[in-house]
């Protein structure tokens, strides 16, 4: 045990300082503003939509159905990469997903349901 911990401290040791990341994308500020977007709960809709069309970086998601709809979440860049490769609901079940450290998506995001029945929520800053 005492081996890899001290293979592990050289690493880190060999590896130097962490680089400075810029405060604004890793520490979460709660005030509303600089930003910081909020939708109300709505229905999700059955196409795929854009909801924010510039870089945004995700704080939460929260996405509840009364049947079993696939839901998709992706990123709008030019070759979209899904944040939720598809998620096929479970009735009643309610889906949180919360980023510590923000969740980046270049170009924006949209979402999509296979059928009526979602509801759901975001907050992310732009």
């Amino acid at each position: 045990m005492k081996q890899i911990a001290t293979v592990l401290f050289l690493f880190a040791v060999m590896a130097g300082p962490m680089p400075a990341q810029s405060p604004a994308l890793y520490q979460k500020n709660e005030q509303p503003g600089s930003g910081y977007v909020q939708i109300k709960p709505q229905a999700v809709p059955t196409s795929l939509t854009a909801v924010a069309k510039s870089d945004a970086y995700l704080d939460q998601v929260v996405i509840s159905c009364t049947g079993t709809p696939t839901v998709t979440l992706q990123d709008n860049q030019g070759t979209p990469v899904p944040l939720i490769p598809t998620l096929q609901t479970a009735a009643g079940t309610i889906y949180v997903m919360s980023f510590p450290r923000w969740y980046w998506t270049p170009g924006g995001f949209s979402i999509s349901a296979s059928t009526s029945g979602c509801n759901w929520y975001a907050s992310w800053r732009q």
